[in-house]
């Protein structure tokens, strides 16, 4: 593992966050990022991975359960509303929709702006071990 010195000033750089950071050793294999707000958090987590200094480093996001020798079941997930009408084609419809199935990260560029007519995308977080979550229903 590259030294936190090192590894703070690379993540600072592929980041341009908004707000602050501070990143701390936690073992060999893993460093805890705490990030200032949350569109930082979402900008970060769902990039997944970024190199500093030559070595991959993946983005999980941590939970109570945390385990170094364990994966994260908490993945990042997008949503497709194939068939929205035009006129629900706004953050403020579309936000409300995604939240009644998780936590919204954030909503495609093309949704928000709407040059995609057929379908709208958000993107989410997923428990890949919940059961039923592969394909869901929003009425």
């Amino acid at each position: 593992m590259p030294k936190i010195e090192l590894i703070r000033k690379g993540f600072i750089i592929q980041t341009q966050l908004n707000g602050g950071v501070n990143i701390a050793h936690y073992n060999a294999r893993h460093v805890f990022i705490d990030l200032d707000n949350e569109l930082d958090y979402n900008t970060v987590w769902t990039q997944q991975r970024m190199t500093i200094e030559g070595k991959l480093m993946r983005i999980q996001a941590w939970t109570p359960n945390f385990r170094p020798e364990e994966e994260t079941p908490i993945v990042p997930i997008w949503v497709l509303l194939p068939g929205l009408p035009w006129h629900c084609f706004k953050k403020e419809f579309i936000t409300p929709l995604l939240e009644s199935v998780g936590k919204v990260l954030y909503l495609d560029t093309t949704s928000i702006k709407r040059t995609r007519a057929s379908m709208a995308k958000g993107q989410q977080t997923e428990d890949i071990q919940e059961q039923n979550n592969n394909a869901r229903t929003i009425s």
